[in-house]
């Protein structure tokens, strides 16, 4: 189920009406693009801490109410260490094909919606193509 989840959990409300999962990888996925100003750039350089070690999706009837990450990403808040989704991915039915996304969006630094830019990184123009996520 989603691709290997390590655990599990589910809560239910007195009702049992809601069911609350948390569904939690442990896997490194290494950024490799940046997007900025609806350019590709590809990462030549990424400082370490930025390597992600894992993440946690947390649904209420199967429906993905936010996303955790574990380790330093510019669309993270640092303070929750939540994921920033786009209003559309919010409320959605999480699959194998929102995972995919989602570890998609994890190698992929947006920029013009970053928290922060990670000091040291280096990118260099990607000349072929356009890219437009999450549409």
């Amino acid at each position: 189920m989603y691709r290997s989840a390590k655990k599990i959990f589910t809560y239910k409300d007195f009702n049992n009406h809601d069911v609350m999962k948390e569904f939690i990888y442990f896997k490194k996925i290494i950024p490799d693009r940046v997007i900025k100003n609806k350019n590709a750039y590809e990462i030549t350089y990424l400082p370490p801490e930025c390597i992600i070690n894992g993440f946690c999706v947390t649904t209420v009837n199967n429906l993905v109410q936010k996303v955790h990450v574990f380790g330093i990403h510019p669309n993270v808040d640092l303070t929750t260490k939540e994921f920033c989704l786009p209003n559309h991915k919010l409320n959605t039915e999480y699959n194998d094909i929102y995972y995919d996304l989602l570890r998609m969006n994890f190698r992929t630094f947006y920029l013009d919606s970053a928290h922060f830019i990670p000091n040291k990184l280096e990118y260099k123009k990607i000349k072929s193509i356009y890219l437009q996520f999450n549409r």
